[in-house]
């Protein structure tokens, strides 16, 4: 279920827009929704989608591929999965 670490592609801006960009916007697509009246049923259809995006965007892109010291560097892949979840 979960992809390999290894599988991870580095980031660039095609997969900036693929992976990280629709996580970013439900998640602010969710916090508008809180503001306005009425919106529960919308927030709640929205939410599996917007898990989707953030499970996609913690396990599909390594933000330290090619960088000198990646190994010293994984904690910010590992921070970044976190903070989608």
């Amino acid at each position: 279920m979960l992809p390999q670490v290894s599988d991870r592609r580095p980031i660039t801006i095609q997969n900036y827009a693929q992976d990280l960009l629709p996580a970013l916007l439900c998640y602010y697509a969710t916090a508008v929704l809180v503001i306005l009246p009425n919106t529960f049923r919308i927030r709640l259809a929205l939410l599996p989608i917007t898990l989707w995006a953030a499970f996609r965007a913690g396990t599909q892109v390594d933000l330290v591929a090619g960088y000198e010291h990646e190994k010293r560097l994984a904690w910010v892949n590992q921070e970044v999965d976190v903070s989608c979840f």
